[in-house]
């Protein structure tokens, strides 16, 4: 009997050490703010956290982003509708930096974007259109993109809703294995009830 019990309990004890890998991970330093920011934002929910690339030269502290007027954003509504009906503006920003460049290249911590999430960048340009830029990356939380030129700049979802995070999986396992640990325990309980 004690043999059993021990068994169930190194068991649940096992499982129970394993939900650890399923705890969200600890915030980035470059997530906190006590960090220094590469430029400065005035909008929640778009920063510049790394450094950006002035023609093939990393550079810190010269952007700036804030918030777009709302004309700049209905017009960016308008553009993005015309790439796609489902189309979805996550952000319109005014962004700046503090020197002169022949090609940028700009790493934008923006929220609720997702790695694999179909992401464009809308641009407008000195004449007033807009033009459509492909970004080089799109992870997590962040859209590097490159530009020739800076002003308004718009975050879009081309297919509308963001792509479900990765972290949903594992929820959905860390669920699994909470059930197995309170599956275990109720066995031990049950098994040390029926041998007494």
């Amino acid at each position: 009997m004690k043999k059993l019990m021990a068994l169930l309990c190194a068991g649940v004890l096992a499982c129970s050490m394993n939900l650890v890998v399923f705890a969200a991970p600890s915030p980035s330093t470059s997530d906190t703010a006590d960090n220094a920011v590469v430029g400065n934002s005035t909008v929640e929910e778009v920063r510049v956290w790394d450094e950006v690339l002035v023609d093939g030269v990393a550079v810190t502290g010269k952007v700036s982003v804030a918030a777009a007027s709302e004309a700049k954003e209905a017009e960016a509504a308008a553009q993005a509708k015309a790439i796609s009906a489902k189309a979805s503006v996550l952000e319109v920003v005014e962004v700046s930096f503090d020197g002169s460049f022949k090609k940028i290249t700009i790493p934008f911590n923006v929220k609720n974007v997702t790695a694999g999430q179909n992401i464009v960048v809308l641009h407008q340009k000195a004449d007033g259109t807009w033009e459509t830029i492909t970004p080089d990356k799109v992870e997590n939380g962040k859209v590097t993109a490159t530009f020739t030129s800076l002003s308004p700049v718009a975050f879009v979802a081309v297919n509308g809703a963001a792509v479900a995070s990765p972290k949903t999986a594992d929820a959905y396992a860390a669920a699994i294995a909470m059930v197995a640990v309170i599956s275990l325990a109720g066995a031990a309980v049950a098994g040390k009830k029926a041998f007494n």
